[in-house]
């Protein structure tokens, strides 16, 4: 796993400037750890030289999960409908009240500004698991 961690982070510019990955058990915290790359890439195109000088990515970094953050609660919620603990025609505003008073976007005035509607569904879910809702 180590060589291709180490393999996928070579290039900073044409494969992935950094990775980080884990693997975890029930039975104990963390059985593998590995990652690569670096914290801030240099301005390409840039020398050997330059690239050394680059931070090198710790397993003690701080990581942006952006959209990787869709899965992971998308697991965890169906987890939750395994458990029986939620439904996925359940109502979503009970977690998150803001989506009682969501506006629906519906298209542009001629001159430019958007034309929002109230919502008069629930939003389930399945509708927030599947980004359907709305």
């Amino acid at each position: 796993m180590d060589a291709a961690v180490a393999t996928a982070t070579r290039d900073p510019w044409l494969a992935l400037p950094s990775l980080a990955f884990m693997a975890t058990s029930s039975a104990e915290e963390v059985t593998y750890s590995a990652v690569s790359g670096y914290t801030h890439r240099p301005e390409w195109p840039s020398s050997p030289a330059e690239l050394s000088q680059a931070r090198k990515m710790t397993v003690n970094d701080i990581h942006d999960l952006w959209s990787s953050s869709k899965m992971i609660c998308v697991l965890a919620a169906l987890q939750l409908v395994e458990q029986g603990r939620i439904t996925l025609d359940g109502d979503a505003s009970q977690w998150v009240p803001e989506l009682k008073t969501l506006k629906l976007f519906k298209g542009f005035e001629e001159d430019g500004t958007p034309i929002l509607v109230d919502n008069d569904k629930t939003v389930t879910v399945e509708q927030m698991i599947c980004h359907t809702m709305g």
